[in-house]
Formats: structure tokens, C-alpha cells, sequence
């Protein structure tokens, strides 16, 4: 028995020593005592909230009685992917803050006081600064105004401005109001004045088109205006220094059959009795003056000043303006499938219009084909025959990669 008991001791080392040794060369094993193995060590207070299986990721919930500001996602750029691409943070929302305040706004039309019925949009002026906006303007709420009434309540006290939409676009700035409690304001606005409208519409040489013609009064969609001249518009916080160009405006065909014959009285081409435009209707009224194998001329009535307008425009050449473009394949554009939109902006006349002033109205020329980008170019009366920019095709966009897990 004496003689066993030594063998006995030397195995039991042997085991624990071999026992320690697997543990200290555990593949992956490098944590503290404590500590479980992939999970970093937590500060006092913190918790743990487990990440999807097979992330390998930790997530720390904040301590009782502290709060976060979750960063806002970021997003690889489109055909970044793997190491070294760009990585771009996707814009956060910009919260709208509460109060205890209630606006009463009355709306009420400038020269008669008579109630008005439509839409205002409530601006908040020089609004907080948040985790991601700096300070600025910021609108605040849509108010629905029936029979000169309308009310929002909720809202903070400070200083704001209300547009009321359906008044007439060309106006001075809206009256500047405090918001305290319960506060009334009343708007007095001047309304769209309707007038009598023709138009002088003139050819490659001056000489008025009395021909058969067609118009159409197109009414686009109503949408409620963007920002005004007037607001601080809020910028993020840390922005990039460049951001994507924006996309210029085309003149979209009108796509309709409701044109009708004007018959000419002299040298003019009478329009009928039209509307200003107002605030939330800015682009959604516009005549369209038609001459056949001729660029188009369209018109917005904006600010008018009188009750009985005369616009000019000028109506040249399809052929002479798309004389220099051609397809992708050296083929004439004319004739082709290509869709093409050429429309100068008739200009209102006054005292102080120039004569010749026909000559420079711009006629502005949008070609536009499947798989490529639109050409643009820009002719008038003296140079009618632009040279177009060379065809770019479009690139298909690459797949974006998939997102990193946060």
C-alpha cells in the first residue's frame, strides 16, 4: 500500500498539469477570469444584450437611468464593396419637437375680409439644434383651414410663420407672429387675380404665326410648396462636403388630346381669361401654344401686371434646331424614336421690353433615348442650330453590398 501511494500522487499531477495545459492552449481562449470568451469587459451598470447567433457581435445596453442617440446607419456606396470602399451615413430624420402651445390662425382674403378655405403650413422659425440638424427653420405642421378657421395645438413656444396656400404666389413674406400658450393670429392674403391673356407669337424671322395653332391648360398635380426664399433652411451636422448634383428640370410633353384650334385677332393669338398662380400651384398651371413642325411656347402666369396681358414667344424650326444632333448611330434624330421636348417661356410684355427682344428668348431642347443620357442645348432666333453634347450611356448600377451588422 505504501509502495502504490507515490504511483497514485505522480498520476494525479500528471492529469492536472495536463488538464492546465489544454485550458491555457484552448483555441480562442484568451479571456480574463470572469470573463466570457468573445465578450468584451463591461463597465459597472452595463448589461448585455446578445447579437443575432453567429455574428460574434456584443451589444452593451446603457446603464439604468442614461440614454443613447443611435448613430444613423451606414451604407456602402453603390459598387463599394470589400476593403477600402466608401462608407456613407444614411440621412437621419429630422424629429419634429412638441410643446404645449396651441395656435388659432384665422385666414381671411385682403380686400373683401371675406373667410377663406384651404391649407396653411405652420414654419417654426430658428428651431433647436438636435443630435444631427444644426439650428434653422423647420416646418412644423399642415393646417386645414375651413371657413377662415383653423387650429394646431402641440406645439412649442417661439416665433413662426404661416403660408397660406391656395393665396397668391407673388407676395411679400408672410408676417412674423409669436406662439405663446394660446395664441390667435389673423392672416390677411391677397388672392390669384384672373385676367384676360394673348400671346404674340413669333417666327425665325419675326414675323407673327397667325396659322392654325392649339393650346391646352394643363393642371398638374397640386403639391404643397417647398421651402420658401425666406426660411433658414437646417443643414446636418458634420455634412459631406459635396453632395449629388441635382437633376435639371425637363419639360415634359403633354400628353393629351384636349388641344383646340385659336383663331387669331391680328397679330395676336387670344388665350382667354387665366389665374395667377398660387402659392401650392406654382408649377401645376401651364398654357402650352403649339405650331406644327415648331418648338412649343408655354406659359405660367406668375405675377401679372395688369388685368389684360400680351406674352411673347417665339415658335422656330424643329429641323433647323435638331439640324446638328444625330442618333448614337450617326442617324438623323428627326423622324426617329427618340422623344424630343423644344419649349421657350413666354415672357410677359411691358413698356420696357426691347424690340428685338425676340431674338434672345431662349428655346431650351431635351432629347431624350432608352440606355442613354438626355441631350440638352439651348437656341434662339440668332443661333438656331446648337451643337448638342455628345451621347453618354447609362451604366447600370452596381449592387449594393450588404450591410455590415452593427
Amino acid at each position: 500500500m505504501r509502495r502504490i501511494a507515490p504511483f497514485v500522487l505522480i498520476l494525479l499531477l500528471c492529469l492536472l498539469g495536463g488538464g492546465l495545459w489544454l485550458v491555457l492552449h484552448e483555441p480562442g481562449s484568451g479571456a480574463l477570469p470572469g470573463q466570457a470568451p468573445g465578450h468584451a469587459l463591461l463597465e459597472e451598470g452595463d448589461s448585455v444584450g446578445l447579437a443575432p447567433e453567429g455574428t460574434g457581435e456584443t451589444r452593451l445596453a446603457p446603464a439604468a437611468g442614461t440614454s443613447t442617440v443611435e448613430a444613423p446607419p451606414v451604407e456602402p456606396v453603390p459598387g463599394g464593396s470589400g476593403e477600402g470602399s466608401v462608407q456613407v451615413q444614411a440621412v437621419p430624420e429630422d424629429p419634429v419637437e412638441r410643446g404645449l402651445a396651441t395656435l388659432a390662425l384665422s385666414v381671411l382674403e385682403e380686400e373683401t375680409g371675406a373667410p377663406l378655405t384651404g391649407t396653411a403650413i405652420l414654419w417654426r422659425l430658428d428651431a433647436p439644434a438636435n443630435a444631427y440638424w444644426q439650428v434653422g427653420d423647420r416646418k412644423q405642421g399642415v393646417m386645414r383651414i375651413v371657413r377662415g378657421e383653423g387650429e394646431i395645438t402641440a406645439l412649442p413656444d417661439g416665433r413662426y410663420r404661416a403660408v397660406f396656400e391656395e393665396q397668391r404666389a407673388a407676395v411679400d413674406d408672410p408676417p412674423l407672429f409669436e406662439v405663446r400658450g394660446r395664441t390667435r393670429v389673423t392672416l390677411r392674403v391677397p388672392m390669384p387675380r384672373r385676367f384676360q391673356a394673348s400671346l404674340r407669337l413669333l417666327d425665325e424671322r419675326g414675323l407673327p404665326i397667325v396659322g392654325v395653332l392649339a393650346a391646352w391648360l394643363h393642371r398638374g398635380p397640386e403639391q404643397l410648396s417647398s421651402a420658401p426664399g425666406w426660411v433658414r433652411v437646417r443643414t446636418l451636422k458634420n455634412a459631406p462636403t459635396s453632395a449629388p448634383s441635382p437633376v435639371p428640370p425637363q419639360d415634359s410633353p403633354i400628353e393629351d388630346d384636349s388641344w383646340r384650334t385659336l383663331g387669331a385677332r391680328g397679330e395676336l393669338l387670344p388665350l382667354g381669361e387665366l389665374e395667377e398662380a398660387s402659392r401650392g400651384s406654382r408649377t401645376g398651371r401651364t398654357v402650352a401654344v403649339r405650331a406644327e413642325g415648331r418648338s412649343e411656347a408655354r406659359l405660367t402666369p406668375f405675377s401679372v401686371p395688369a388685368a389684360s396681358v400680351t406674352y411673347l414667344a417665339v415658335a422656330l424650326p424643329l429641323a433647323t434646331l435638331l439640324d446638328r444632333f444625330t442618333l448614337p448611330d450617326g442617324g438623323p434624330v428627326l423622324g426617329s424614336s427618340a422623344r424630343v421636348t423644344a419649349t421657350c417661356q413666354a415672357e410677359a410684355l411691358t413698356a420696357e421690353t426691347p424690340a428685338e427682344r425676340w431674338r434672345s428668348i431662349p428655346v431650351r431642347i431635351v432629347v431624350s433615348l432608352p440606355g442613354y443620357e438626355p441631350l440638352e442645348a439651348t437656341a434662339d432666333a440668332d443661333h438656331p442650330s446648337p451643337l448638342p453634347p455628345p451621347w453618354k450611356r447609362i451604366e447600370p448600377k452596381a449592387p449594393q453590398a450588404p450591410q455590415a451588422p452593427r
